[in-house]
């Protein structure tokens, strides 16, 4: 395997520490290809990192989950006197935004505040949808508004990030104004915003309003559905109560199912005390996910608030 022969003369001598492009395809390679640790190794090797070798592994890290340690190298970036680049900032950001809370708020001004004194202009930088998106994971919507008003150009990424970020809070409707400000100023919303605006709709419970986006969807922009259009349609019946409904939507979708569909039938078939609806759900989760605890759990609270509720 061609992996396997460069990482072993990566690893055998320091040729691929040596030439940078090299090393750092290898550690663009191994990551790629589900091997984190294989990929850290790659880049310890690398004797003298540019920013594009430390960019490479800060992705790596977060493509895999590990948003810590993408956090982390930026620190060891920043020891050995590398200068960040845009790249850099975006991944930290989407990093921060991976693991998004309340408490990472503080954090995350600060590292907005570090991207501005480095004089990147992020009005007219993919950055600055990231910093959106950033803040609306961290639960700031006036933050995220704020990077949104200085942006100088706004594609349909920047406005989704926005809807996404009202969405994230339960501020539905005023995703929904931002939504229809977009169609106002001419930008025709893609797939991604469709979803985000049906994501605004599901969690602050406006049906009326995701069906009419959903078929406008359909009729007037002639888009098919994607599998994450369902999932919001599923989450929504399921918070209103129509868990029939919900499942019904999930066996006439046009693709197999994904386990979230499922996961979110039985999530609201818990809350509601629906063991039978749990029932078919957990039997669907566990057919795609065996190890997959949480659908214990909820099978469980369901059948167990279910059997309290009987006389």
């Amino acid at each position: 395997m061609l992996g396997e022969r460069l990482g072993g003369g990566a690893s055998s001598g320091a040729a691929a520490g040596d030439h940078l492009i090299l090393a750092t395809t290898i550690v663009n390679m191994f990551s790629r290809c589900g091997r984190l640790e294989d990929a850290r190794g790659a880049f310890e090797r690398i004797q003298h990192k540019d920013s594009i070798a430390w960019n490479s592994m800060i992705a790596a890290e977060h493509s895999h989950g590990c948003h810590a340690q993408a956090v982390a190298l930026l620190r060891r970036m920043d020891l050995e006197g590398v200068k960040p680049s845009e790249g850099t900032f975006a991944s930290i950001v989407a990093a921060i935004a991976s693991v998004g809370s309340a408490d990472q708020l503080g954090f995350a001004r600060s590292f907005h505040a570090r991207i501005v004194d480095a004089s990147f202009q992020i009005g007219t930088s993919p950055v600055g949808n990231a910093l959106i998106h950033m803040y609306g994971k961290c639960g700031s919507a006036e933050d995220a508004q704020a990077v949104f008003d200085a942006m100088e150009i706004r594609s349909v990424n920047c406005w989704t990030a926005l809807i996404e970020a009202y969405a994230q809070l339960g501020r539905g409707s005023q995703a929904l104004q931002w939504f229809q400000a977009m169609r106002r100023e001419g930008i025709c919303p893609d797939p991604i915003a469709f979803v985000g605006i049906l994501f605004a709709c599901s969690h602050s419970g406006l049906l009326r309003d995701a069906r009419y986006y959903f078929l406008s969807m359909i009729e007037d922009h002639g888009m098919q559905p994607i599998a994450e259009h369902y999932e919001c349609m599923v989450d929504l019946l399921g918070r209103t109560g129509q868990l029939q409904r919900a499942q019904e939507l999930i066996e006439i979708m046009p693709f197999y199912p994904k386990p979230l569909a499922w996961m979110s039938l039985l999530g609201a078939s818990s809350v509601q005390s629906s063991d039978e609806h749990a029932g078919d759900a957990a039997e669907h989760v566990l057919g795609m996910e065996p190890r997959n605890s949480s659908s214990y759990i909820a099978l469980s609270t369901a059948i167990s608030s279910s059997s309290a509720q009987e006389p």
